[in-house]
């Protein structure tokens, strides 16, 4: 019992210490997430739609295209991208009678539309983009040099750099006044974005809004030579001093909202400015919102076929190529083992039968005709351009050979040869090759 108990003693003890090791000197490290989740990753709306959540709004969460047929009058529809959402014609009849009855939209436009119908279009909008730093003023302007000629590319460029250049440095200095100025309105260092207040109803000091895009929106109606007025007119814009941000329409007793793109309300810039405010503001009190948003990931498929078609052909050729080596020929190709294949030199004994009986001859002899010359090339560099009975001394030169033994053997390089030519010739090289 006793050589029992010192074991069991010794491991509680052991146990002891390695548990007060732990609980009072061991250093924990927590890991805190701070990245975005998955659900995060996959859904770039996840932040509005929590924050509608949290303003007890009532909020359906829809995939595919919306069904206007069976959403109440008087809900709200958020759309990510109108476009990509409705593409056909019927749904923009259904999207423009839903409104006729009541209904609420709230939609980003995106860089162009890109449905086979647009909903954008019918309304009148169109849809344009411009690049940060570069004035429109200037970007197709026909600049001249001092006396009224047009510059030349190099030129044209060094011009447009310096004036971007002065545009940049105005609107930074433009920026550090503003923000002297104004008190608690985020700035451009804060958040590396351009601010502009967007006028609204019963909004005296109105939202501040960051510009997240660089698309501007424009209507017919607004053209100086639009001849007949559209039927549906904008109730309301909001612009900055690069273009039209927000555009409003009354449809029937509803309305629709275009702004130039979703992305105020993306996970990383809902929390700028006013933008959480702005989502709010646009929607129905008490009433539902069915949020559609066009961030379904593309299938492995769908990403081959749009990134690496030529894989794709690649791979479907190399499997018709096996398919037919394996079930549609009559034979399928066999491996040969190595004691079933012959050695080099029988293929060459085998070919050199096959020229002797064809009486060839002249064949058989041109590797000879060809060691010979490369040999002589050696030594003279010309010795191919030289004439036949040049040839003929430079060989006597450097063999023990007579010039009637070589003047024979190249002519037989010339004309037809019969066997016993042959066997001459076949002697008469390897003596010459053999003395080079």
């Amino acid at each position: 019992m006793k050589r029992l108990m010192i074991p069991l003693f010794l491991l509680a003890l052991i146990g002891l210490v390695y548990y007060s090791y732990n609980r009072w000197f061991e250093e924990y490290e927590y890991t805190v997430h701070t990245g975005a989740s998955q659900a995060a990753l996959r859904n770039p709306y996840l932040a509005a739609q929590r924050f509608l959540q949290h303003e007890n709004t009532r909020l359906e969460v829809v995939t595919g295209a919306p069904d206007f047929a069976n959403i109440p009058d008087n809900a709200n529809v958020f759309l990510s991208e109108v476009d990509n959402i409705i593409i056909t014609e019927s749904h923009v009849n259904a999207a423009l009678d839903w409104l006729n009855r009541g209904g609420t939209i709230l939609a980003g436009v995106g860089v162009e539309p890109q449905g086979y119908a647009s909903l954008v279009a019918r309304l009148g909008v169109e849809v344009d983009t411009y690049y940060e730093g570069f004035d429109d003023e200037f970007a197709n302007e026909n600049l001249v040099d001092e006396e009224g000629a047009p510059l030349d590319a190099a030129d044209r460029m060094r011009e447009i750099n310096r004036r971007i250049k002065e545009q940049n440095e105005a609107d930074a200095e433009r920026a550090d006044d503003t923000a002297e100025e104004a008190d608690g309105i985020p700035t451009s260092e804060d958040h590396q974005h351009e601010y502009f207040l967007m006028q609204l109803q019963e909004v005296d000091e109105g939202a501040q809004v960051a510009v997240v895009d660089n698309i501007k929106l424009y209507h017919e109606s607004w053209w100086e030579d639009a001849e007949d007025s559209h039927p549906y007119t904008p109730t309301g814009w909001s612009q900055d001093e690069h273009g039209v941000r927000l555009v409003q329409f009354d449809v029937g007793e509803g309305r629709i909202t275009l702004f130039s793109s979703a992305n105020y309300w993306t996970n990383d810039r809902i929390g700028i400015a006013d933008h959480a405010f702005l989502l709010r503001y646009f929607i129905h009190d008490g009433q539902p919102i069915y949020f559609y948003a066009d961030f379904v990931s593309s299938s492995l498929l769908q990403l081959m076929r749009k990134y690496m078609p030529e894989l794709i052909l690649i791979t479907l050729l190399l499997t018709m190529l096996w398919l037919w080596n394996r079930a549609v020929r009559v034979t399928a190709i066999r491996g040969e083992s190595e004691s079933r294949t012959a050695p080099f030199e029988q293929h060459l004994i085998a070919a050199s039968q096959y020229l002797e009986n064809r009486e060839d001859y002249q064949s058989l002899l041109a590797p000879l005709y060809q060691d010979i010359e490369t040999q002589m090339r050696k030594r003279n560099l010309r010795f191919k351009r030289l004439s036949e009975s040049q040839q003929v001394n430079e060989l006597y030169e450097h063999t023990q050979v007579s010039k009637d033994v070589i003047q024979q053997f190249l002519l037989t390089k010339k004309n037809p040869i019969t066997a016993e030519q042959f066997e001459f010739a076949l002697r008469a090289g390897r003596s010459i090759r053999n003395q080079l």
